[in-house]
């Protein structure tokens, strides 16, 4: 290569990329900083050495020498005037991806090779890196736990995730057919277009809000929707984000939280009306303070027992036999004198509670005046389902007691076992002091 000019040195000396000449016989004719740089020799170790041995790894060596030799042979290099990507190595054997542009020249009727060099060691790391982090925010995006979409600025969905499909019930293909209002409750419609509408002129940012969605099947959901819009450097919109959330779950539990919360609140309320009421007419019915504290004692005992037993059922339907068996549990040495009968049977709990009560004056009741107050006296219980079980139907009868006639005056227990039960569960009571013993037959629909 002719000595090159000091304007010519300077600019092989400044290049940023590697720059080395080479004669026919492939020996290193000329080497800039920048190849000291890239492959570790100075140049005055790499002058005269054979470019193959420097920077070409073994296995490629005898591939290159061999198109020199095509070359010098016929004029014709496959590779010469190209931009090629390629491996090389330097001084400790270390192999780095690298550009490769080949130029030749001739001197004196001798062809020159001419090499421009670009490290890509930094470029393919970079690219790598840029890969991997797409490769990572896609299966972020596609395995998120909320639904992603990309929107244009008609509404229309750009690119959903896994996730944004199942809450739908679309497919991709058919979400990228629709708007985001297209599959919005009508009701909801207004609301979310207009802020999406500031959105796009630039008056609103980011903004939440929760609506509904209609399915591909047709149910309702409910969703939590959070909006933000992509602007370009010059605040120009480009897409928007939308992410969602299912709520249905949510909603549904805040709804039945607030209906068992107006269901307590009525339930306390009868309660504590029932409770005045044992109160009061006790203490109308009975003078002595002793007397009136132990009735009042037993029939709040009995309302709590049929607590316990629809709060084991979580206030929803009570066993009749589970209620039975708790009003007579105070009473464990006349337990051999009652007869039951009557099959398996679920009652609602405003029928449990009148039940428990009616129960308790009727025991009280034969303990006092019936057969519970003779030795021989017994008391048969029965009830049956009648109508398709739509209806429960409930008898006492007692025998082997003493002679039972009307009562002169009707006490609390009377008007609760034929006046307050039947208001209570929209049943019908019958009470007949027959001669033989007390019956009292309670009829009741459990679909009220």
């Amino acid at each position: 290569m002719t000595q090159a000019s000091p304007q010519q040195r300077a600019i092989l000396e400044a290049a940023l990329d590697s720059i080395i000449a080479a004669d026919h016989e492939g020996r290193v004719i000329e080497w800039n900083s920048a190849a000291e740089r890239t492959f570790g020799y100075s140049k005055a170790k790499a002058l005269g050495r054979d470019l193959a041995e420097l920077i070409i790894p073994p296995e490629l060596r005898e591939a290159h020498r061999a198109g020199m030799r095509h070359f010098l042979a016929t004029g014709e290099g496959p590779v010469l005037g190209k931009r090629i990507e390629v491996e090389a190595i330097d001084f400790e054997n270390r192999r780095f991806p690298v550009e490769l542009a080949i130029e030749t020249i001739n001197v004196a009727g001798n062809p020159r090779f001419v090499a421009y060099i670009r490290d890509l060691t930094e470029r393919k790391a970079a690219e790598a890196a840029l890969v991997d982090s797409e490769q990572r925010l896609s299966a972020t995006y596609q395995h998120a736990f909320v639904g992603i979409s990309e929107v244009d600025l008609t509404g229309r969905f750009l690119r959903v995730n896994n996730e944004l499909c199942r809450i739908t019930g679309y497919t991709s293909e058919e979400l990228f057919c629709r708007t985001f209002f297209d599959i919005t409750h009508p009701d909801d419609r207004a609301a979310d277009l207009a802020k999406f509408r500031q959105q796009v002129d630039g008056n609103l940012g980011s903004y939440t809000l929760e609506k509904r969605y209609i399915r591909k099947d047709g149910e309702e959901i409910c969703i939590e929707l959070s909006g933000s819009m992509v602007r370009d450097a010059e605040n120009r919109p480009l897409y928007a984000v939308r992410v969602v959330r299912d709520i249905t779950e949510r909603i549904r539990a805040e709804r039945q939280q607030a209906l068992l919360v107006n269901e307590l609140n009525h339930r306390v309320k009868n309660t504590l009306g029932m409770v005045q009421s044992i109160v009061s007419q006790t203490l109308r019915a009975y003078r002595d303070p002793a007397q009136a504290s132990k009735e009042i004692s037993q029939r709040l005992a009995a309302l709590s027992r049929a607590h316990d037993v629809l709060t084991r059922a979580r206030w929803e339907s009570a066993s009749l036999t589970e209620v039975v068996d708790e009003a007579l549990e105070p009473y464990a040495d006349f337990r051999e004198r009652f007869i039951l009968s009557g099959p398996s049977v679920l009652i609602p709990p405003p029928v449990c509670l009148s039940f428990a009560m009616a129960m308790q004056e009727l025991v009280t009741n034969a303990m006092k005046y019936g057969a519970l107050s003779a030795p021989e006296g017994k008391i048969a219980i029965t009830w049956n389902l009648e109508d398709n079980r739509s209806r429960l139907r409930f008898e006492w009868r007692e025998v082997g007691g003493p002679p039972v006639s009307p009562p002169t005056r009707r006490g609390f227990g009377t008007r609760l076992l034929q006046a307050g039960i039947a208001s209570e569960t929209q049943g019908s009571i019958a009470l007949t002091f027959a001669p033989g013993g007390l019956e009292y037959q309670f009829e009741v629909p459990l679909d009220a």
